[in-house]
């Protein structure tokens, strides 16, 4: 199923937001999640928009090093915004 990944990306005025393309079984929900917890960043809200694509929402403004960090795990279709405040 096609997404348009900025359909769903809306600014928020406090959080980040990561609309990422995750295809089981190479890559997994829970890897992502890893990763952002492992830079001591909280999910605020998860919203699975179909099989292979999840918005997430983060308690970070700048969404820069996650994105970074999540392409170097071999994550390659993402698209992410910054909260206003940032």
């Amino acid at each position: 199923m096609a997404i348009d990944l900025n359909y769903n990306l809306k600014t928020d005025k406090n959080y980040g937001q990561i609309l990422i393309e995750i295809r089981e079984p190479y890559k997994s929900y829970k890897e992502v999640e890893r990763i952002i917890e492992l830079k001591g960043i909280r999910i605020i809200e998860t919203k699975h928009l179909s099989p292979d694509y999840v918005l997430i929402k983060l308690d970070k403004a700048d969404v820069r090093e996650i994105i970074l960090s999540l392409i170097e795990a071999g994550y390659s279709d993402i698209k992410g915004i910054n909260a206003l405040r940032y």
